[in-house]
């Protein structure tokens, strides 16, 4: 049963002006035989996250989980423990808004079994993603210090600096 963490809301949006559609979404936190964490930084926007994506609809969690894991740190991995969810509820960013998408992310942690090359998508690139393997102190200075400009990047930064945290109290 996974924990739920927080659900990120506004009370002052109009919720009846809108449809609701919702997105789900994995995320991973691995490390490896060093105690790095694939972390990527969105270098073109100042924010950092784990490994993941909105899962298609013809995936499960674990699937899209192992897929962002390899497609954004290269890495194959097996899921150990399906942990954390977190509730984005639609007025949480302006995409989201002008969107009426309500997200929740699921984070599990997995263990890297090998390790090959990233295949960021065009997205990303344009977004300067970049791969950086940091230990978990590291990671967390960074998700704290840097300076995303718009909603969207802050809360993702946000989150997953939430999931990190919890990681860590599991230990």
């Amino acid at each position: 049963l996974m924990k739920h963490l927080k659900t990120f809301s506004d009370p002052l949006y109009p919720e009846e002006w809108y449809e609701i559609k919702t997105r789900e979404a994995a995320r991973v936190i691995m490390m490896d035989e060093n105690w790095l964490f694939p972390i990527i930084y969105a270098e073109n926007f100042d924010y950092y996250k784990i490994p993941g994506g909105w899962v298609d609809e013809w995936e499960d969690y674990l699937e899209e989980a192992k897929r962002e894991a390899m497609e954004e740190c290269g890495c194959e991995v097996e899921i150990l423990w399906e942990v954390w969810k977190i509730d984005e509820e639609k007025w949480v960013t302006n995409y989201k808004w002008e969107h009426n998408i309500h997200q929740i992310s699921y984070c599990f942690y997995g263990r890297i079994t090998s390790k090959w090359d990233t295949n960021f998508s065009w997205l990303e690139i344009k977004e300067w993603f970049k791969l950086l393997w940091l230990p978990y102190d590291e990671a967390i200075e960074r998700f704290k210090n840097c300076k995303p400009q718009h909603n969207q990047w802050i809360f993702m930064n946000n989150r997953d600096k939430i999931f990190l945290e919890e990681w860590y109290k599991l230990l």
